[in-house]
């Protein structure tokens, strides 16, 4: 009997990889066979949390590439939607949206350098001085028909509101994953994207992920607070654009924070902001940091009217979302086991997930690359 792949987790790179194990498993027969018993994939969506992305683009042809394995998945035409690399995000400066001042530096080096002064350590994971994107598709509208068609996959089991709470191997070979609810399941492998501070609660995914946190330290965490809009009577100045507006700064800080955002295709937005570890230690901090992420898209806008036609809002907030630097050494941990994480940012992520699955590169001669 073949055993599933368990991915668990309710991120976005969780959902990347719950379609790339799918077609794993359809690929090496497991699918064909699969029953409620014994299925293919099974995608725990652990605690339930997750954000979605920050920005709109991503920074590298490799995570680029899981994006056309999605389009692939889904059935659409790949040629419809051409590979488009540039500056796909702009700044509020001057009461307009703008190119970043980085973007003056002559070489590609002197952008990045440029990049690495102007901006807070968290920001930098969420945009690049050379970003791609599919033209004419929003990776929330990808998202979405991602999770939407691996729910109902085949072949697929999934476990809702019940966090994984213990993971064994019996002999090194076959794992066995127990949750809250009390069910057990045997597994082949394992690819966790659920909460990150939830990996120490477990000992035998702590002790695997060790490895690849040597180099970060738990003060580099920072916390993410992130907003959802509906407006659907309000008209986006851009869709397919990235846009960071300053916040009003706090007395002491040296650099400004950002909100970072995008509108979507159906009448909503969605804006992040990132704090620290103290703030996030203090609901009237986090509340404070919402009132000015507000604030700054108010005045971004021109108009008190953006957040009056707001129909319905929704908060979400991790308090160890991202780090603020350091690097993620080594995503392989052990034979059974593998960590895709957002802590760097999603585009790191999707490298992650390109590196496992051995996911083609895009060949930009076929899909009619644009730089813009």
């Amino acid at each position: 009997m073949t055993l599933p792949i368990l991915v668990v987790g309710n991120t976005s790179v969780a959902a990347f990889a719950v379609m790339q194990a799918l077609q794993s498993s359809k690929k090496n027969g497991a699918l064909s066979g699969s029953s409620p018993e014994s299925p293919g994939v099974i995608w725990a969506k652990g605690s339930g949390h997750g954000w979605m992305p920050l920005m709109p683009a991503v920074h590298s042809e490799k995570a680029l590439s899981v994006l056309f394995s999605a389009i692939d998945f889904l059935g659409w035409e790949p040629n419809a939607n051409p590979v488009e690399t540039g500056l796909f995000h702009r700044v509020w400066r001057n009461k307009a949206f703008k190119l970043p001042v980085f973007k003056r530096g002559i070489t590609l080096d002197a952008q990045e350098e440029a990049l690495d002064a102007l901006l807070w350590g968290p920001e930098k994971t969420q945009v690049s001085v050379r970003e791609y994107r599919v033209g004419g598709l929003l990776l929330t509208t990808l998202l979405r028909a991602l999770r939407e068609k691996c729910s109902a996959y085949p072949g697929l089991t999934v476990i809702e509101e019940h966090p994984l709470v213990d993971l064994s191997f019996a002999d090194g070979q076959i794992g066995k994953a127990k949750f809250s609810h009390g069910k057990e399941v045997e597994f082949s492998r394992i690819f966790y994207g659920d909460r990150f501070s939830d990996l120490k609660t477990i000992p035998e995914l702590a002790i695997s992920a060790a490895p690849a946190l040597t180099h970060i330290r738990s003060s580099e965490f920072v916390g993410l607070l992130q907003v959802y809009f509906d407006h659907p009577t309000f008209t986006p100045p851009v869709l397919d654009t990235g846009l960071m507006i300053p916040m009003s700064r706090d007395t002491g800080e040296q650099l400004d924070r950002n909100v970072m955002g995008f509108f979507t295709d159906n009448g909503s937005s969605v804006w992040s902001a990132f704090i620290t570890l103290d703030e996030g230690e203090d609901n009237h901090a986090i509340m404070k940091r919402l009132r000015k992420m507000k604030q700054a898209l108010a005045k971004a806008f021109d108009q008190p009217d953006f957040m009056a036609a707001v129909t319905k809002e929704r908060v979400v907030f991790e308090p160890r979302a991202i780090v603020a630097e350091g690097k993620v050494q080594n995503q392989y941990l052990s034979p059974r086991v593998r960590v895709f994480t957002e802590i760097t940012g999603l585009s790191r992520g999707l490298e992650m997930i390109a590196d496992e699955f051995q996911v083609p590169a895009v060949s930009f001669s076929e899909h009619n690359p644009t730089n813009l």
